[in-house]
C-alpha cells in the first residue's frame, strides 16, 4: 500500500491544486511444480495529474504540438488484474500475461478540430491559426473513463549448449486494446507486435538475429490517422576483451536491414517522420 500527497502551488495567477492519493495492491503466485507457477494479481493504483497536464499553454517542438492543459482535470483512479502462466525450466522458458484495466477518468492528450472541419487543427509558435502541414498540431489535455486490455507472450528455446557455444531462439507477441468506456478508440495505443530472433554466444563471442514484425493499427481515435504494418530485421556481432584495467566490448550492429518504411504509432511525430532506415553502426564500450 503507498499513501502520497501532491500540492501543485503554480505563479502567475494560475489556480494551485491538492490531491490525496492511495494505492494498493496485492499478489498471489502458486507453484504448480514442474518448473509452472500461476499468478494473480489484483491492485487500485491513483495518479495525480502533472503539472504540464493542468498548466501548459504553448509550443512543445519535441513532438510538434501546440500543448493546451486542463486546470479542471482531477485524480485518475486505475484497477487492474492480471494473470500470468509460467514455466521456468532451463531449456524452455515461457511465460503469458493477460490483463485487464479499468481507469476511471484517464488523461489522455487529443488533437482538436475547433472548426469542426472534420481537419486537426494547427498552430503557429505564437498560437494563431495555421495553414501548412509543417504548423503545429493543436492537442489539449482530458479525461475520460477508458478500458485497457490484452495480452503478452514470450518465449525462449535453447537450441543447444555445447563446447560449440550456445544457440537460443527465442519469441514474443503482445498485444493492446485501448478505448473509452463509451466504445471510442484512444489516440496513439501501440499495434500488435511479433517477434523471432536467434542467440548465439561462444567464450567473449556474441551474435543475434531479430525480426520484429509490426501489425497495422487501424483502430485510431477521431482525427487521427493510421499506420501501416511493417517488418524490422536488426543484427548484431560483438565481442568482449577483458584486460587487466578496463572491459572492451566492440560492436558491430545492422537495424532496419530490409530498409521499410516504418513508422511508429505512438509517436506525435509518426506522419511527418518515419523511423530510420537501413543503418550499420560500429560501436566501442568501455568499462573500467
Amino acid at each position: 500500500g503507498r499513501y502520497e500527497f501532491q500540492d501543485q502551488n503554480p505563479a502567475q495567477g494560475l489556480v494551485g491544486v491538492g490531491h490525496h492519493l492511495t494505492s494498493l495492491s496485492a499478489e498471489m503466485v502458486w507453484d504448480m511444480g514442474n518448473a509452472h507457477s500461476v499468478g494473480l494479481s489484483l491492485s487500485r493504483s491513483q495518479r495525480a495529474p502533472a503539472a504540464e497536464e493542468l498548466y501548459a499553454d504553448g509550443p512543445h517542438l519535441a513532438t510538434q504540438t501546440f500543448e493546451q492543459g486542463n486546470q479542471k482535470l482531477g485524480i485518475e483512479t486505475a484497477t487492474n488484474l492480471d494473470l500470468s502462466l509460467r514455466n521456468s525450466s532451463s531449456d524452455w522458458e515461457w511465460n503469458i500475461n493477460l490483463f485487464v484495466n479499468f481507469i476511471d477518468d484517464f488523461i489522455f492528450q487529443q488533437a482538436r478540430d475547433e472548426n469542426a472541419d472534420g481537419i486537426a487543427d494547427r498552430l503557429t509558435e505564437e498560437g494563431l491559426p495555421g495553414n501548412n502541414a509543417d504548423d503545429l498540431l493543436s492537442v489539449s489535455t482530458t479525461q475520460r473513463d477508458a478500458l485497457f486490455y490484452g495480452l503478452e507472450f514470450q518465449t525462449a528455446y535453447t537450441l543447444f549448449d555445447n563446447r560449440h557455444g550456445r544457440l537460443r531462439a527465442s519469441g514474443f507477441f503482445d498485444t493492446v486494446r485501448g478505448r473509452l468506456r463509451s466504445g471510442e478508440s484512444l489516440p496513439r495505443i501501440t499495434p500488435a507486435r511479433l517477434s523471432s530472433g536467434l542467440h548465439y554466444q561462444q567464450a567473449d563471442w556474441q551474435a543475434r538475429l531479430d525480426l520484429i514484425h509490426v501489425f497495422r493499427q487501424k483502430k485510431t481515435a477521431l482525427l487521427e490517422t493510421e499506420t501501416s504494418n511493417y517488418s524490422l530485421l536488426n543484427a548484431s556481432l560483438a565481442r568482449q576483451i577483458q584486460t587487466d584495467d578496463a572491459l572492451f566490448t566492440v560492436s558491430l550492429k545492422g537495424k532496419n536491414l530490409l530498409d521499410q518504411e516504418a513508422r511508429r504509432h505512438t509517436s506525435f511525430l509518426k506522419d511527418k517522420a518515419a523511423l530510420p532506415g537501413r543503418s550499420i553502426e560500429f560501436e566501442l564500450r568501455i568499462r573500467y
